[in-house]
């Protein structure tokens, strides 16, 4: 799951992404180097799953260029198959009548091909997958049956089957409990410790910040891109959330602390 080198592994030059007259993205720059693990934080509405659809190659930018691999991000042919995704939680339907060992196998799919069964191979992977997120022991239980954050273990699961060099993740905490967030990020920090470049997009700044070594902040713009304690202070989120920020250490997470923006005065008359 390493990936090595001195260039990039992810390439974003000057990116504009427009829907009609709605700006998504607007002129955005940032390399991800080997090994980072990039937290993309920014507000509800900010591009956020834009920035990772355009990595994909799923959204092609007005202006500008994305490289993924030293490649076009639109055209990665086989090197696709470098890249994990999880996509955002609200994606994956629970219902579905499917056990979480199948949702694992789903990630070869690509691999194996249209019309052709899986073999040893794609099984290996799988169990290796499941083992290593540590979701083995329930791969015969339906996924519906999972709670949030054991659904979430296993599509990272399905995410790393076939071994990739690039894991993105679209909030991958969403909608699950505290302790469920504390072991997702667990996990991702031992598989960038592994050497995985991991991107992962995010609102929940205090706890991703304790984890990650890069942080890129995003409100259709590049707003700082820096080492958590180097861009999380207050100028850089008031840009991005538009109000007084105060970011802190107390204990093992970080938190942080949102204040409203003061009332406007009329010829010196407070409301």
């Amino acid at each position: 799951m390493a990936s090595t080198g001195d260039q990039p592994v992810i390439e974003m030059e000057g990116v504009t992404v427009t829907f009609g007259d709605h700006v998504a993205l607007q002129d955005v720059t940032l390399r991800v180097m080997p090994g980072q693990f990039v937290a993309v934080l920014g507000p509800n509405g900010a591009g956020k799953t834009t920035f990772l659809r355009v990595i994909l190659g799923l959204i092609r930018p007005v202006k500008g260029y994305v490289r993924v691999f030293g490649r076009p991000a639109t055209a990665l042919g086989e090197a696709r198959a470098r890249i994990g995704y999880v996509p955002q939680f609200s994606q994956a339907d629970p219902r579905f009548p499917v056990t979480a060992w199948d949702v694992v196998l789903m990630g070869r799919y690509g691999r194996i091909g249209l019309g052709r069964r899986p073999g040893p191979e794609d099984y290996r992977a799988v169990q290796e997958a499941m083992e290593w997120v540590g979701v083995w022991s329930w791969r015969h239980v339906p996924f519906g049956k999972l709670s949030g954050g054991q659904r979430q273990r296993v599509l990272i699961a399905r995410a790393l089957v076939n071994n990739p060099d690039l894991l993105l993740l679209d909030e991958p905490t969403a909608g699950v409990d505290v302790n469920a967030t504390h072991t997702v990020y667990t996990l991702l920090r031992r598989l960038h410790e592994q050497g995985l470049t991991i991107v992962v997009v995010s609102h929940d700044v205090g706890v991703v910040a304790s984890y990650v070594d890069t942080i890129a902040c995003v409100n259709k713009r590049l707003v700082a891109h820096g080492r958590p304690q180097e861009v999380l202070g207050s100028a850089e989120l008031r840009a991005m959330y538009g109000c007084d920020v105060a970011f802190f250490h107390h204990g093992p997470t970080p938190h942080i602390v949102v204040a409203p923006e003061p009332p406007e005065s009329d010829g010196g008359t407070e409301h």
